[in-house]
């Protein structure tokens, strides 16, 4: 994966129930430091999981590159990255 010409990957952490709360500042944050791929965590888990995930990335501006995660764990990402494969242990 490659964002930039200099291959350099810029990531970030973020609390899903902290973006649910405050959608406006989580965007900011984002905007702020434009991270290439962010990881959220403590993400909506049951019913309509998938749909409500999608939601918070379109809050980010981003798009959920890890659809079929189950659990408290997605990853989003911008468009300028090239997703090759994804997996999980």
């Amino acid at each position: 994966m490659s964002a930039d010409p200099s291959g350099e990957l810029r990531v970030m952490s973020l609390d899903g129930s902290a973006v649910r709360r405050e959608p406006a500042a989580a965007h900011a944050l984002v905007s702020r430091h434009q991270p290439d791929i962010v990881a959220v965590t403590g993400a909506p888990r049951y019913l309509r999981w998938r749909s409500k995930r999608a939601k918070i990335a379109r809050q980010l501006g981003l798009v959920v590159v890890t659809a079929d995660r189950v659990g408290g764990m997605f990853v989003a990402s911008t468009l300028r990255v090239d997703v090759e494969a994804t997996s999980f242990r």
